[in-house]
């Protein structure tokens, strides 16, 4: 296999960087581990079925642990840190919530003109509708008015006649005009590198087939905040000081509530937000389907969810370590490495106490869920495994999203963002990957803008 460009990954991240790059007319492989997922390979499972309790139920399937049972120091671990490993990765089952990331939680790392450019960019590419106010989202907004202002959320999704249809992988990874090679079912499992460059990787597809070689002039690691560094660490890539360490995770206090409010659409929706002071909570009001057992009587069409996000303090001893067992494809096990310091338990605290204030108001908490912090990692958002920063030192990668070191390697996704953040971080992750497909395609030749919006 051979190509201009080769992208490790096929998740909302890797399909946004491989579509810039195919439609400025590079050559670009995308290889990934999983396979297709339901009817069309890449596409977000709420459009294959619609009925939430289904896609809750196909969701959890899905999810696969990142740390193999018994594999890890309870009192250390993300115990629900989850991965997806299909085409189109977490961004098939991933909610749609796309907000921006307030500047006081972006670093200065890029200048805020540059900011707005890409984030403007990242939403056209993503279909992030613009919040629009509905009756059911006023009513829902003034009952949560004595906890702050709450507005409907961005969302990556678009509202018909019969429900929602949510942006997916599969609009960029199979637009034509992007001319993709889309390769499942085709794990990456090591980097062959020497001075500073990438010369081609050992690829192994599932079953007994051989190994192969991959070639590229550029390589493009999106293999998520766990992948991207598993890569990087069975490759012998970049330095051990740095590769998987500053850590963090969104901390997440969770309620289901039956609504005082009459509710006149079918969920899910709406969706509501209440952006973060410098230090504070991401809240989101989440109106879907439940688990039937945690209703005890409640009217389902009345639930709604509440999330509460927290942030952690990034610190360079929390990590993720990889091996010295491999797995079925010859990868090193990962395993966490996280303590949590007395001001990341009392900002917990807080969070929780700032729930239970919410909560009441918009409705009664059902028994099954009461407001309570979830387990650790169970947000699915780790960040800063391999953060971006602006000296080796710092971390991983530079501004740019090149790997310190390397002339040739690229890192993208969740692990680059290296602050402290509370809120959710896909559309960010997907707006420094366009800053890296900019670079790339200048250094090759192809500087054009490309993020026409696919079909």
């Amino acid at each position: 296999m051979q190509a201009e460009v080769a992208i490790v990954g096929s998740g909302l991240v890797g399909a946004a960087i491989a579509h810039q790059l195919g439609r400025r007319g590079l050559d670009v492989l995308v290889l990934e581990a999983g396979g297709a997922r339901g009817r069309r390979a890449g596409e977000h499972l709420r459009n294959l079925d619609l009925d939430p309790a289904r896609f809750l139920e196909s969701r959890a399937s899905c999810l696969e642990p990142i740390v193999p049972r018994g594999g890890q120091d309870p009192k250390l671990g993300l115990p629900a840190a989850a991965r997806v490993r299909a085409i189109g990765g977490a961004g098939t089952v991933w909610s749609g919530i796309a907000p921006r990331l307030p500047s006081v939680q972006r670093g200065a790392l890029l200048a805020e003109s540059e900011w707005a450019s890409l984030y403007d960019r990242a939403e056209r590419l993503l279909g992030v509708a613009p919040p629009a106010w509905t009756d059911d989202a006023t009513a829902l907004a003034r009952t949560l008015e004595p906890v702050g202002a709450f507005r409907p959320a961005p969302l990556a999704a678009t509202a018909n006649a019969s429900g929602w249809i949510w942006r997916s992988p599969a609009r960029l990874l199979f637009d034509e005009s992007a001319g993709l090679r889309v390769v499942p079912e085709h794990s990456v499992v090591r980097l062959q590198h020497a001075d500073g460059r990438v010369r081609s990787a050992i690829v192994k597809p599932d079953g007994d087939g051989p190994a192969v070689h991959a070639e590229a002039g550029v390589w493009i690691l999106a293999a998520g905040p766990i992948g991207t560094p598993q890569l990087l660490a069975a490759s012998a890539a970049g330095d051990e000081a740095t590769r998987g360490r500053w850590l963090t995770e969104h901390v997440l206090a969770h309620a289901i509530v039956e609504s005082v409010a009459p509710l006149r659409r079918a969920a899910p929706g709406p969706f509501l937000e209440r952006m973060p002071a410098e230090d504070g909570a991401y809240a989101l009001l989440w109106r879907d389907a439940c688990d039937p057992r945690l209703l005890a009587g409640a009217d389902p069409a009345r639930t709604v969810h509440l999330f509460w996000y927290g942030s952690m303090e990034p610190r360079w001893e929390n990590r993720i370590l990889f091996g010295p067992s491999e797995d079925a494809s010859g990868s090193p096990v990962p395993r966490f490495e996280v303590r949590r310091t007395r001001e990341d338990e009392d900002a917990a605290t807080r969070l929780l106490e700032d729930l239970r204030r919410a909560a009441p108001l918009v409705g009664r908490p059902l028994r099954g869920a009461p407001p309570q912090l979830l387990p650790p990692g169970s947000a699915q958002h780790i960040l800063g495994t391999t953060r971006m920063a602006a000296a080796a030192r710092e971390g991983v990668v530079d501004p740019d999203g090149r790997a310190w070191g390397f002339e040739n390697l690229y890192l993208a996704g969740t692990g680059v963002i290296g602050g402290s953040t509370s809120v959710p971080p896909t559309l960010t992750a997907v707006a420094l990957a366009l800053h890296t497909a900019d670079v790339v395609a200048a250094r090759l030749g192809r500087g054009a803008a490309a993020d026409a919006i696919p079909g």
